[in-house]
């Protein structure tokens, strides 16, 4: 419960692994997307995202009361650790 009383709203969590992905869920209602980055999470295979790709959908996102999380599964390396510490 809030301090008015109130239950809060749950926020609609989605994944995409791709812009098209995003663009997708945010279109179909989705409160929050979370992305992996190149090289920083497990899913090799998948299209992820660059540094650049997550800078403007995070600031278009911002602008627009969405969220996105980023999901940093990658085995940990310094230089990875690093990094992270820049976003």
């Amino acid at each position: 419960m809030t301090e008015e009383g109130k239950t809060p709203k749950p926020e609609l969590l989605a994944p995409a692994g791709s812009v098209e992905a995003f663009w997708a869920a945010i279109e179909a209602g989705a409160d929050a997307v979370y992305i992996g980055l190149k090289g920083w999470n497990a899913r090799a295979s998948a299209v992820n995202f660059s540094l650049r790709d997550c800078e403007i959908l995070t600031r278009w996102a911002a602008a627009r009361g969405k969220r996105i999380y980023i999901a940093l599964n990658a085995l940990a390396r310094a230089s990875v650790a690093e990094e992270v510490k820049k976003l």
